[in-house]
């Protein structure tokens, strides 16, 4: 089943969060299932962008 996260409520993570969120991307990808992060603050958006993360979440795109 897709699954679309709303993080329009984030205001910030941790690193267990945010390997709770690559974990479970990378389970929905290799199920064949889409994967997706909405509505991601500016804020956080800046701090995943600093630990190289918005590829790992698949955000590169500006889906965020």
């Amino acid at each position: 089943m897709p699954v679309q996260i709303d993080a329009c409520s984030l205001r910030s993570f941790d690193g267990l969060m945010l390997e709770l969120l690559i974990m479970a991307r990378r389970s929905w990808q290799a199920a064949g299932q889409a994967f997706e992060i909405r509505n991601l603050p500016d804020q956080v958006e800046g701090e995943l962008r600093l630990l190289g993360a918005i590829q790992a979440l698949g955000l590169e795109g500006g889906q965020a």
